[in-house]
């Protein structure tokens, strides 16, 4: 059987990313991976002068409150799982690169990414140029493994 040690969860910060987690959870605890890897990457966005000198605030950095946002939701339902060593990144690249080059990076065996309208691009860009297994999980998934079909 062919073991996923490795995992990439690549998030989007959305209300799909619990059953995204909830997949990783499962796939790590039956695969005893090693360890899982979330992602979360946007493209930067260019603020100009005039807004930034009108609204301060805009100018903090969003890596803050995404880190603080990640780590909760991955404390959730990673908290029990020992053998897992957890890595969280935070990107400001476009999410298709920024997960590629986590991947050959840290030399991934599975990717889990979500589908629904912002993420369905960089889904199909991962299930064709990653090197590795790529897990679309839909939108209104439990993240429960229940039925499993192999093809020979």
């Amino acid at each position: 059987m062919y073991r996923y040690k490795k995992l990439l969860v690549v998030l989007s910060l959305t209300d799909n990313d619990q059953s995204l987690i909830a997949y990783a959870h499962s796939i790590a605890h039956l695969a005893r991976s090693e360890s899982v890897h979330f992602l979360y990457s946007r493209e930067p966005v260019e603020i100009p002068a005039n807004l930034k000198k009108q609204y301060p605030w805009m100018v903090k950095p969003i890596a803050s409150a995404a880190q603080e946002r990640v780590e909760a939701l991955v404390n959730q339902h990673f908290s029990e799982l020992t053998h897992c060593k957890i890595d969280i990144q935070i990107a400001e690249k476009q999410p298709a690169l920024a997960s590629l080059e986590k991947v050959i990076e840290a030399d991934i065996d599975l990717v889990l990414v979500g589908v629904d309208e912002d993420e369905r691009h960089t889904a199909i860009k991962l299930a064709r140029k990653a090197p590795c297994s790529v897990l679309i999980a839909p939108t209104a998934a439990s993240g429960e493994i229940t039925n499993i079909c192999l093809g020979i």
